[in-house]
């Protein structure tokens, strides 16, 4: 039976090495950032053609969202026959301050 010589290591030093190497690389990246003008440029231009994809995105969502209403309303125009979009909030509104008051009075009786 031969005996080994390698004693036997938990898990979690090889986890706290991990972490101690990423964290080390880390810091040795930021001296590389600091010390190379190139990769402060590209690191400069890829945050900010992430943030134009980002503004696109949400630019088409706002687009999308703002179609929706508009839709939403033409069909309201059309249901209701009210024609002006102020008035229509205005009724709506005002339902809305009506249900609320009787569903007060409601747990008002109860």
């Amino acid at each position: 039976m031969e005996k080994s010589l390698h004693a036997k290591v938990p898990d979690e030093d090889f986890e706290d090495k991990d972490q101690d190497d990423r964290q080390a690389q880390k810091v040795l990246d930021k001296h590389v950032v600091f010390d190379n003008p190139v990769v402060i440029t590209e690191r400069r231009q890829k945050r900010n053609f992430n943030r134009l994809i980002e503004k696109g995105r949400l630019q088409s969502q706002y687009q999308r969202n703002a179609m929706i209403v508009d839709e939403a309303f033409q069909v309201i125009k059309t249901n209701s026959g009210v024609q002006n979009i102020d008035e229509i909030v205005t009724t709506f509104l005002k339902s809305e301050e009506q249900n609320y008051a009787l569903y007060n009075y409601v747990g008002e009786l109860g």
